[in-house]
């Protein structure tokens, strides 16, 4: 929305669509998509890997700039007008890495390494706790994981095995979601 309008027509114009999806059409759901991969024009969250330690999160290296911008101008408004009608918020987060597609190539270190991946995964979940007051509902390890073979069904299995306890000792009510495809 931001590249249509800005300032207070964009404040009005995002205020209208929220209106209309919580009050009008009953919406209370948000799939959130980061930009995960690295693209031509484009940071993923984590473009580099931050310090080759899945256990100690450099959060210089990651993108919060373009994710707190995002939860702030749309995910966090939708999320307090549901909230104030009464009605539960509902959050599925998800990402994708498609090979030559729209969202970039899936790192290596988070496709081949568990703890990198729980890693991604936790500082994404934590920071949307910690940062902006939303826990996520559901994760689903990978968007289409199977689509071009990105993720395989033993990665997708591996994956859920080392996130799963880590969410848990952290207190998070997140699920993990298996991905459609």
């Amino acid at each position: 929305m931001g590249q249509f309008a800005s300032g207070l027509h964009y404040a009005r114009l995002r205020d209208e669509l929220i209106y209309e999806l919580a009050d009008q059409y009953g919406l209370n759901r948000v799939r959130f998509e980061i930009p995960a991969g690295n693209k031509a024009g484009e940071t993923g969250w984590e473009a580099v890997n931050d310090n080759a330690d899945p256990n100690k999160t450099r959060w210089s290296n990651y993108n919060r700039a373009d994710l707190d911008r995002r939860v702030t101008e749309i995910v966090g408004p939708f999320a307090r007008h549901v909230r104030g009608r009464g009605d539960p918020f509902d959050m599925y987060l998800s990402y994708s890495f498609y090979t030559n597609g729209s969202s970039g190539l899936s790192p290596a270190w988070i496709q081949y390494n568990p703890g990198e991946y729980v890693e991604f995964a936790m500082s994404l979940l934590l920071r949307l706790k910690y940062v902006h007051g939303l826990e996520a509902d559901y994760i689903c390890i990978l968007n289409e994981a199977s689509y071009k073979k990105v993720f395989t069904v033993d990665t997708v299995r591996t994956m859920i095995t080392a996130l799963g306890p880590v969410m848990q000792a952290a207190g998070l009510k997140t699920k993990i979601q298996y991905p459609r495809a």
